[in-house]
């Protein structure tokens, strides 16, 4: 009698202790979906604003630039564009910080207020130009002194 009480006891809790595994590996994988739906979600807005602003690329002199605006004419507070140069003939030896200027359709000059990438020197470089948001509907990005043909200018338009 005592033995069979025990048996029972033992397949209660072998039972139960299957019961809740089965429901944490469910609320585990529920929330692994979870996640996977907010970064998709989160992943495809970033990639629609993106996608509102193209890439512009600039070859001449042997240098490629290439400028894709991330976050421009919102009022998020900064505005960043991805900033990609390369070249295989000469270092690319430019300081964005102070080579790099924004000109509204006023033709108001902003500076940039980080520049978050490779420093000077080598052959490729890549990184995000940082300026403070404008109150601008045009925006002329010009990056100075990439080469000998002189400045690289990029056009944007809300």
């Amino acid at each position: 009698m005592i033995s069979k009480k025990i048996l029972i006891m033992g397949l209660t809790l072998s039972l139960s202790a299957l019961l809740l595994s089965a429901c944490q590996q469910s609320t585990g994988e529920e929330l692994a979906s979870k996640t996977e739906t907010d970064a998709s979600q989160k992943l495809e807005a970033i990639e629609g604003k993106s996608t509102q602003f193209e890439t512009q690329t600039n070859e001449q002199d042997a240098i490629t630039v290439s400028v894709t605006p991330l976050s421009i004419f919102n009022d998020s507070g900064n505005w960043s564009f991805e900033i990609e140069l390369t070249t295989h003939s000469a270092e690319l030896t430019m300081e964005l910080m102070h080579d790099a200027v924004a000109i509204d359709e006023n033709g108001q000059e902003f500076n940039p207020i980080s520049w978050e990438g490779d420093p000077p020197g080598g052959h490729h470089r890549s990184g995000v130009l940082i300026f403070k948001a404008m109150d601008a509907d045009y925006l002329r990005l010009t990056l100075k002194n990439v080469s000998e043909s002189g400045d690289r200018t990029f056009e944007f338009k809300k």
